[in-house]
Order: C-alpha cells, then structure tokens, then sequence
C-alpha cells in the first residue's frame, strides 16, 4: 500500500488512511504484544495465549478487508496507472 500511495502522490493525489486501516494497525500492535507477553510465558496452550492468537487472527482478516477496501475506494488511481 506505500508503494500505491507513492505513485499516487506523484501523480499529484493524496490518500488517507481509512478507519478499517486504522483498526487493522491497533489489532496488529495489540496483538503483537499480547504475543510476545502471554506465549512465552503460558506456553501455546495456555489461555492467554490462545486470546493472543485469536488477536493476531482478527488482525490478519482486517488486513484482507481493509487492503480491498483501500484498493476499491482508490480504484480510479490504479486505472491512472
């Protein structure tokens, strides 16, 4: 997606960032925490572990929706291309 908006810059539009991709940054960076903090110590099985997982899950799937989204509402700039 930087690679999107810098071409779009060039070609003199700017592009914001969406709220989905918002959202999606704060699942990645809970869910990298929550990673590093309950794995090592619980183990994968453990409960905290698996809330951390399903954490990183979440954020993997508003990584798919949001990366569409981004990609829909900019489509006249890839035609631009």
């Amino acid at each position: 997606m930087s690679g999107f908006r810098l071409v779009a810059v060039e070609n003199g539009v700017v592009i914001a960032a969406g709220p989905l991709g918002k959202l999606k940054t704060v699942f990645q960076m809970v869910s990298t925490i929550a990673l590093m903090l309950f794995v090592p110590v619980e183990g994968p099985g453990g409960a905290l572990s698996v809330v951390a997982v399903v954490l990183m899950y979440i954020a993997l799937a508003l990584t798919v929706v949001s990366g569409a989204d981004y990609i829909w509402r900019n489509r006249d700039c890839i035609r631009d291309m």
